[in-house]
């Protein structure tokens, strides 16, 4: 039973349609990221090969483990 459920669940996941640009809309005037973007934004960086200053990347991982635990 247990595998029968997960082959409905991958199908289910693959033939899930997607979310159309047209059915975004714009960002409420008001609105303000989340505290964690700014991590995201610091992994970009890291990714995209602008190394970020030691003390940064430590304080990075610092508030990470902070977030995560």
């Amino acid at each position: 039973v247990h595998m029968k459920n997960q082959d409905v669940h991958k199908v289910l996941r693959r033939n899930k349609a997607g979310v159309r640009l047209n059915e975004i809309d714009d960002l409420p005037e008001d609105y303000q990221r989340p505290e964690g973007f700014k991590m995201v934004d610091a992994i970009l960086k890291y990714r995209s090969g602008n190394q970020l200053e030691v003390e940064e990347t430590a304080k990075y991982y610092r508030d990470l483990k902070e977030e995560m635990s």
